[in-house]
Protein backbone atom coordinates (compact mmCIF):
# COMPACT_ATOMS: atom_id res chain seq x y z
CA UNK A 1 0.00 0.00 0.00
CA UNK A 2 2.74 2.14 0.92
CA UNK A 3 4.42 1.99 -2.63
CA UNK A 4 0.90 2.68 -4.21
CA UNK A 5 0.95 5.65 -2.39
CA UNK A 6 4.10 7.08 -3.51
CA UNK A 7 3.11 6.37 -7.38
CA UNK A 8 2.68 9.77 -9.54
CA UNK A 9 -1.29 10.46 -9.56
CA UNK A 10 -0.56 12.40 -12.87
CA UNK A 11 1.51 9.28 -14.62
CA UNK A 12 -1.31 6.55 -12.94
CA UNK A 13 -4.11 8.35 -14.95
CA UNK A 14 -2.25 8.95 -17.79
CA UNK A 15 -2.06 5.03 -17.83
CA UNK A 16 -5.28 4.18 -17.33
CA UNK A 17 -6.35 6.67 -19.85
CA UNK A 18 -3.88 4.62 -22.16
CA UNK A 19 -5.57 1.31 -21.52
CA UNK A 20 -8.77 2.55 -21.71
CA UNK A 21 -8.07 4.07 -25.09
CA UNK A 22 -6.43 0.85 -26.37
CA UNK A 23 -8.86 -1.57 -25.39
CA UNK A 24 -11.66 0.43 -27.44
CA UNK A 25 -9.02 0.80 -30.22
CA UNK A 26 -8.79 -3.46 -30.04
CA UNK A 27 -12.48 -4.16 -29.99
CA UNK A 28 -13.33 -1.47 -33.19
CA UNK A 29 -10.44 -3.11 -34.86
CA UNK A 30 -11.56 -6.73 -34.06
CA UNK A 31 -14.99 -5.48 -35.29
CA UNK A 32 -14.16 -3.75 -38.45
CA UNK A 33 -12.41 -7.05 -39.20
CA UNK A 34 -14.73 -9.53 -38.71
CA UNK A 35 -17.40 -7.22 -40.93
CA UNK A 36 -17.98 -8.31 -44.32
CA UNK A 37 -17.38 -5.05 -45.65
CA UNK A 38 -15.15 -2.09 -45.32
CA UNK A 39 -16.19 0.33 -42.68
CA UNK A 40 -18.07 3.32 -43.47
CA UNK A 41 -15.94 6.45 -43.10
CA UNK A 42 -17.30 7.57 -39.49
CA UNK A 43 -15.94 4.75 -38.27
CA UNK A 44 -12.85 4.08 -39.61
CA UNK A 45 -12.15 7.61 -38.58
CA UNK A 46 -13.13 7.06 -35.09
CA UNK A 47 -10.79 4.00 -35.19
CA UNK A 48 -7.52 5.73 -36.29
CA UNK A 49 -8.95 8.49 -33.15
CA UNK A 50 -8.92 5.78 -30.64
CA UNK A 51 -5.53 4.67 -31.86
CA UNK A 52 -3.73 7.95 -31.68
CA UNK A 53 -5.19 9.05 -28.55
CA UNK A 54 -3.82 6.34 -27.60
CA UNK A 55 -0.56 6.89 -28.10
CA UNK A 56 -0.60 10.57 -26.96
CA UNK A 57 -1.36 8.75 -23.39
CA UNK A 58 1.33 6.54 -23.87
CA UNK A 59 4.08 8.71 -24.19
CA UNK A 60 2.86 10.92 -21.95
CA UNK A 61 3.13 8.20 -19.40
CA UNK A 62 6.21 6.78 -20.46
CA UNK A 63 8.43 9.28 -18.57
CA UNK A 64 7.14 8.54 -15.46
CA UNK A 65 9.99 5.72 -15.36
CA UNK A 66 12.28 8.57 -14.36
CA UNK A 67 9.61 10.66 -12.18
CA UNK A 68 12.67 9.69 -9.20
CA UNK A 69 15.33 11.14 -11.12
CA UNK A 70 16.98 14.09 -12.29
CA UNK A 71 16.15 13.22 -15.79
CA UNK A 72 12.37 13.66 -15.25
CA UNK A 73 12.14 17.34 -16.53
CA UNK A 74 13.68 16.93 -19.99
CA UNK A 75 12.00 13.88 -20.17
CA UNK A 76 8.85 14.32 -19.60
CA UNK A 77 9.51 18.03 -21.85
CA UNK A 78 10.22 15.91 -24.64
CA UNK A 79 7.91 13.13 -24.24
CA UNK A 80 4.93 16.24 -23.81
CA UNK A 81 6.27 17.18 -27.06
CA UNK A 82 5.97 13.88 -29.20
CA UNK A 83 2.99 13.20 -27.45
CA UNK A 84 0.66 16.53 -28.45
CA UNK A 85 1.91 15.27 -32.36
CA UNK A 86 -0.66 12.46 -31.54
CA UNK A 87 -2.91 14.47 -30.10
CA UNK A 88 -3.33 17.04 -32.87
CA UNK A 89 -3.18 14.41 -35.24
CA UNK A 90 -5.93 12.45 -33.68
CA UNK A 91 -8.19 15.42 -33.35
CA UNK A 92 -7.40 15.85 -37.43
CA UNK A 93 -9.64 12.46 -37.62
CA UNK A 94 -12.66 14.35 -35.94
CA UNK A 95 -12.29 17.18 -38.29
CA UNK A 96 -12.52 14.59 -41.52
CA UNK A 97 -15.26 12.78 -39.68
CA UNK A 98 -17.32 15.64 -39.43
CA UNK A 99 -16.32 16.78 -43.08
CA UNK A 100 -17.26 13.70 -44.52
CA UNK A 101 -20.84 13.52 -42.89
CA UNK A 102 -21.14 16.53 -44.73
CA UNK A 103 -21.36 14.90 -47.76
CA UNK A 104 -21.49 18.35 -49.77
CA UNK A 105 -17.91 19.35 -48.28
CA UNK A 106 -15.98 15.54 -48.67
CA UNK A 107 -14.01 16.84 -51.55
CA UNK A 108 -12.19 19.22 -49.31
CA UNK A 109 -10.93 15.90 -47.35
CA UNK A 110 -7.53 16.48 -48.96
CA UNK A 111 -7.34 19.99 -48.42
CA UNK A 112 -8.45 19.60 -44.62
CA UNK A 113 -5.60 17.06 -43.97
CA UNK A 114 -3.29 19.62 -45.26
CA UNK A 115 -4.29 22.14 -42.97
CA UNK A 116 -4.35 20.03 -39.97
CA UNK A 117 -0.24 19.14 -40.92
CA UNK A 118 0.29 22.66 -40.80
CA UNK A 119 -1.09 22.87 -37.84
CA UNK A 120 0.60 20.01 -36.40
CA UNK A 121 3.95 21.07 -37.97
CA UNK A 122 3.52 24.69 -35.91
CA UNK A 123 2.50 23.36 -32.76
CA UNK A 124 5.31 20.55 -32.47
CA UNK A 125 7.65 23.72 -33.17
CA UNK A 126 6.07 25.42 -30.39
CA UNK A 127 6.07 22.92 -28.20
CA UNK A 128 9.65 22.05 -29.05
CA UNK A 129 10.72 25.91 -28.34
CA UNK A 130 8.40 26.44 -25.35
CA UNK A 131 8.17 23.58 -23.20
CA UNK A 132 11.42 21.67 -24.46
CA UNK A 133 13.85 23.93 -23.54
CA UNK A 134 11.78 26.89 -21.71
CA UNK A 135 9.30 25.79 -19.47
CA UNK A 136 10.17 22.20 -18.51
CA UNK A 137 7.80 20.63 -16.42
CA UNK A 138 8.14 19.65 -13.29
CA UNK A 139 7.53 16.75 -10.15
CA UNK A 140 5.86 17.66 -6.60
CA UNK A 141 6.26 14.64 -4.92
CA UNK A 142 4.48 15.96 -2.34
CA UNK A 143 1.37 16.58 -4.33
CA UNK A 144 2.90 13.21 -6.89
CA UNK A 145 1.48 15.67 -9.64
CA UNK A 146 3.57 16.67 -12.53
CA UNK A 147 3.33 20.57 -13.54
CA UNK A 148 4.08 21.67 -16.87
CA UNK A 149 4.05 25.48 -16.90
CA UNK A 150 2.42 25.54 -20.05
CA UNK A 151 1.95 29.50 -20.91
CA UNK A 152 -1.48 30.80 -20.62
CA UNK A 153 -1.57 31.54 -24.29
CA UNK A 154 -0.22 28.58 -25.75
CA UNK A 155 -2.48 26.42 -23.88
CA UNK A 156 -5.36 28.53 -25.05
CA UNK A 157 -4.63 27.90 -28.44
CA UNK A 158 -4.28 23.82 -28.25
CA UNK A 159 -8.19 24.33 -26.05
CA UNK A 160 -9.45 26.26 -28.96
CA UNK A 161 -8.09 23.79 -31.67
CA UNK A 162 -9.75 20.83 -29.06
CA UNK A 163 -12.64 22.66 -28.53
CA UNK A 164 -13.23 23.79 -32.27
CA UNK A 165 -12.91 20.28 -33.31
CA UNK A 166 -15.28 18.19 -30.78
CA UNK A 167 -17.90 21.35 -31.04
CA UNK A 168 -18.29 21.22 -35.01
CA UNK A 169 -18.59 17.32 -34.70
CA UNK A 170 -21.49 17.46 -31.81
CA UNK A 171 -23.19 20.24 -34.12
CA UNK A 172 -22.81 18.17 -37.43
CA UNK A 173 -24.30 15.09 -35.07
CA UNK A 174 -27.01 16.91 -33.29
CA UNK A 175 -28.08 17.87 -36.52
CA UNK A 176 -28.00 14.39 -38.28
CA UNK A 177 -29.95 12.99 -35.14
CA UNK A 178 -32.91 15.42 -35.52
CA UNK A 179 -33.12 14.22 -39.11
CA UNK A 180 -32.73 10.42 -38.51
CA UNK A 181 -35.26 8.13 -37.89
CA UNK A 182 -35.68 7.39 -34.31
CA UNK A 183 -33.61 3.73 -34.56
CA UNK A 184 -31.12 4.69 -36.19
CA UNK A 185 -30.35 7.91 -33.76
CA UNK A 186 -29.12 5.19 -31.05
CA UNK A 187 -25.25 5.27 -32.81
CA UNK A 188 -25.25 9.28 -33.00
CA UNK A 189 -26.47 9.76 -29.50
CA UNK A 190 -23.40 7.60 -28.18
CA UNK A 191 -21.11 9.37 -30.56
CA UNK A 192 -22.74 12.47 -29.19
CA UNK A 193 -22.03 12.22 -25.48
CA UNK A 194 -18.97 10.61 -25.42
CA UNK A 195 -17.58 13.76 -27.58
CA UNK A 196 -19.65 16.25 -25.58
CA UNK A 197 -18.10 14.69 -21.94
CA UNK A 198 -14.83 14.34 -23.39
CA UNK A 199 -14.31 17.56 -24.45
CA UNK A 200 -15.11 18.83 -21.03
CA UNK A 201 -12.92 15.93 -19.51
CA UNK A 202 -9.71 17.96 -21.17
CA UNK A 203 -9.49 20.83 -19.22
CA UNK A 204 -10.59 19.48 -16.21
CA UNK A 205 -7.75 17.01 -16.19
CA UNK A 206 -5.28 19.36 -16.86
CA UNK A 207 -6.31 21.27 -13.94
CA UNK A 208 -6.08 17.88 -12.21
CA UNK A 209 -3.89 18.60 -8.59
CA UNK A 210 -5.59 15.73 -6.38
CA UNK A 211 -6.19 12.15 -6.58
CA UNK A 212 -10.21 12.90 -6.18
CA UNK A 213 -10.23 15.05 -9.26
CA UNK A 214 -8.21 12.58 -11.07
CA UNK A 215 -10.53 9.60 -9.72
CA UNK A 216 -13.28 11.91 -10.74
CA UNK A 217 -12.05 12.68 -14.41
CA UNK A 218 -10.98 9.42 -15.00
CA UNK A 219 -14.35 7.56 -14.46
CA UNK A 220 -15.89 10.74 -17.34
CA UNK A 221 -13.31 9.87 -19.06
CA UNK A 222 -14.00 5.66 -19.46
CA UNK A 223 -17.99 6.80 -19.63
CA UNK A 224 -16.92 9.18 -22.90
CA UNK A 225 -14.53 6.93 -24.86
CA UNK A 226 -17.25 3.83 -23.38
CA UNK A 227 -19.92 5.53 -24.79
CA UNK A 228 -17.81 6.36 -28.37
CA UNK A 229 -16.71 2.85 -28.39
CA UNK A 230 -20.45 1.22 -28.24
CA UNK A 231 -21.18 4.28 -30.34
CA UNK A 232 -18.64 2.80 -33.17
CA UNK A 233 -19.45 -0.47 -33.09
CA UNK A 234 -23.21 -0.17 -32.93
CA UNK A 235 -24.68 -2.90 -36.18
CA UNK A 236 -21.33 -2.15 -37.86
CA UNK A 237 -21.00 -5.22 -39.72
CA UNK A 238 -24.87 -5.14 -40.56
CA UNK A 239 -25.29 -4.84 -44.25
CA UNK A 240 -28.00 -2.14 -45.45
CA UNK A 241 -29.97 -4.93 -46.68
CA UNK A 242 -30.30 -6.35 -43.82
CA UNK A 243 -30.92 -2.95 -42.08
CA UNK A 244 -33.59 -2.47 -44.03
CA UNK A 245 -35.03 -5.59 -43.21
CA UNK A 246 -35.08 -4.76 -39.58
CA UNK A 247 -36.29 -1.83 -39.46
CA UNK A 248 -39.45 -3.21 -41.90
CA UNK A 249 -40.20 -1.19 -45.16
CA UNK A 250 -40.56 1.97 -44.17
CA UNK A 251 -42.27 5.25 -46.74
CA UNK A 252 -40.40 6.31 -48.94
CA UNK A 253 -38.47 2.81 -49.85
CA UNK A 254 -39.26 2.02 -53.25
CA UNK A 255 -39.54 5.81 -54.06
CA UNK A 256 -35.72 6.01 -53.16
CA UNK A 257 -35.00 2.44 -54.85
CA UNK A 258 -36.26 3.67 -58.09
CA UNK A 259 -35.94 7.49 -58.35
CA UNK A 260 -35.33 10.84 -56.48
CA UNK A 261 -37.30 10.69 -53.01
CA UNK A 262 -40.59 11.33 -53.41
CA UNK A 263 -40.27 13.98 -56.41
CA UNK A 264 -41.03 10.58 -58.57
CA UNK A 265 -44.43 10.53 -56.56
CA UNK A 266 -45.01 14.06 -57.33
CA UNK A 267 -44.36 13.79 -61.34
CA UNK A 268 -46.16 10.22 -61.57
CA UNK A 269 -49.06 11.30 -63.55
CA UNK A 270 -46.66 13.75 -65.93
CA UNK A 271 -44.51 10.84 -66.41
CA UNK A 272 -47.20 8.36 -67.04
CA UNK A 273 -47.96 9.93 -70.02
CA UNK A 274 -44.74 9.92 -71.31
CA UNK A 275 -42.98 6.74 -69.87
CA UNK A 276 -45.97 4.60 -69.11
CA UNK A 277 -44.16 0.90 -69.18
CA UNK A 278 -41.51 2.23 -66.09
CA UNK A 279 -44.54 3.77 -64.28
CA UNK A 280 -46.29 0.46 -64.56
CA UNK A 281 -43.36 -1.49 -62.60
CA UNK A 282 -43.10 1.10 -60.15
CA UNK A 283 -46.52 0.77 -59.06
CA UNK A 284 -46.10 -2.96 -59.05
CA UNK A 285 -43.58 -2.49 -56.93
CA UNK A 286 -45.16 0.16 -54.79
CA UNK A 287 -48.20 -2.25 -54.58
CA UNK A 288 -45.64 -5.06 -53.80
CA UNK A 289 -43.69 -2.80 -51.05
CA UNK A 290 -47.24 -1.54 -49.11
CA UNK A 291 -48.09 -5.07 -48.71
CA UNK A 292 -45.35 -6.80 -47.15
CA UNK A 293 -45.72 -8.32 -44.17
CA UNK A 294 -43.23 -5.73 -41.62
CA UNK A 295 -41.34 -7.84 -38.89
CA UNK A 296 -39.52 -6.20 -35.72
CA UNK A 297 -37.19 -7.82 -33.92
CA UNK A 298 -36.87 -7.44 -30.29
Amino acid sequence: MSVFTQLPLTGMSQTFDFAVLATSWLLVRARIHGSSRPPEATVDHMYRYFGYFALFNLFMALPFVFYQSGMFPIVMAWGYVIANIFLLVSLSHISRMTLNMLTRFARFDGVVTWIWWGLVAVMTALNGIVIGMQHQPTYDVATRVAHYAIPAWMGAMLGMISFLAYLSAIGVLVYGALHQHRRQRVRTILLILGLLIIMVVGPLHAVAANWETFLIVDVLNMVSLTFLTIGVMYRISQPAETLTEHYGPRPGWVEHRLGRGLKIAAYTRRWHSVYPAPMAEYRRCRHRNSTRTKTHFG
